[in-house]
């Protein structure tokens, strides 16, 4: 969706529409052509929004974190119809405005149910029952008394509010803290090559490759660390042929040269499947070789 971003809340201040959720790399061109900077606190404002739904719960002006902005708009972008409805119900039934609590309702919404429909209560209770649980085979929910179902939450929710999108009320299903408003969870959002994360002080940060350096930069400042060599650093997830993974463990390159494994990542994330598994058995069939070697060969693939 459409947002208008500015550097303040200033008549004269610089703006612009732009469309979230947002890649990193367009984002980082975004703040500097509006000279926002870089921050773990509020370093911009939402002047507008072409979204009913969103523009019940964000009103402009509105002083927030670009990138903590960012993170809630890729979570909704991987809602389904059903869970957009009842997130924005539990935002605006439970008067939910910040950030933080916000993004943490994006992973609690099956606590909560929204009833819009009161000609077929027996359907919205087998609903209700199946977001609370999180799945039953059909032939379980088809025996369920939807009515009695209803009947039990109607009953026992200690939230009862009238919403634009129905009655909310809370089920069974105690809401989680997962985001406490610093450190982003793990979050994957747009078929990344790999994930490391970076650890300090018993506090965590995530960060996918490909990415600029700046996305590192924005790691060590919600970690309030100053230099990568002072934390630990991890790989969590990885598509990397594994022999190219074997090297990259076995001469300790995530540490040292992290900047040759975002070059890999980069490299990949443009290869097809068929060029990189030939690529990884090209590299089998070369061992014994270095890191440095494979990067090399990796440079002949286009």
């Amino acid at each position: 969706m459409f947002i208008t971003i500015s550097n303040s809340d200033q008549a004269d201040a610089k703006s612009k529409n732009i469309w979230f959720p947002i890649d990193s790399e367009k984002l980082n061109e975004v703040c500097k052509s509006l000279d926002i900077p870089l921050s773990s606190t509020a370093n911009c404002f939402i002047g507008g929004l072409n979204d009913r739904d969103l523009s019940r719960i964000i009103k402009a002006p509105y002083a927030c974190n670009i990138d903590e902005f960012n993170f809630l708009m890729k979570r909704l972008d991987s809602f389904d119809a059903r869970e957009k409805d009842t997130f924005y119900a539990s935002a605006v039934g439970l008067e939910k405005t910040e950030l933080k609590d916000l993004i943490n309702l994006t992973y609690n919404t099956h606590c909560y149910s929204v009833i819009s429909d009161f000609g077929n209560l027996n359907r919205v209770g087998r609903m209700i029952y199946l977001n609370e649980a999180g799945g039953l085979p059909t032939e379980e929910l088809s025996d369920l008394d939807g009515h009695k179902i209803v009947d039990d939450i109607l009953a026992h929710s200690p939230i009862k509010a009238i919403t634009p999108y129905g009655v909310l009320l809370q089920n069974r299903n105690e809401p989680e803290l997962i985001y406490d408003g610093k450190h982003f969870p793990l979050y994957f959002h747009q078929n990344e090559v790999a994930t490391f994360v970076i650890s300090a002080k018993g506090e965590r940060a995530f960060v996918y490759l490909p990415c600029s350096d700046i996305e590192i930069q924005k790691a060590l400042l919600r970690l309030d660390e100053q230099d990568l060599s002072e934390c630990q650093v991890v790989l969590e997830s990885d598509t990397f042929p594994s022999v190219l993974m074997a090297l990259i463990e076995k001469e300790d390159v995530l540490s040292q040269r992290l900047d040759l494994v975002n070059d890999f990542a980069k490299s990949l994330k443009h290869m097809g499947d068929r060029d990189t598994e030939y690529y990884g058995n090209l590299l089998d069939y070369l061992r014994p070789c270095t890191v440095e070697d494979a990067h090399l060969l990796l440079n002949h693939f286009g």
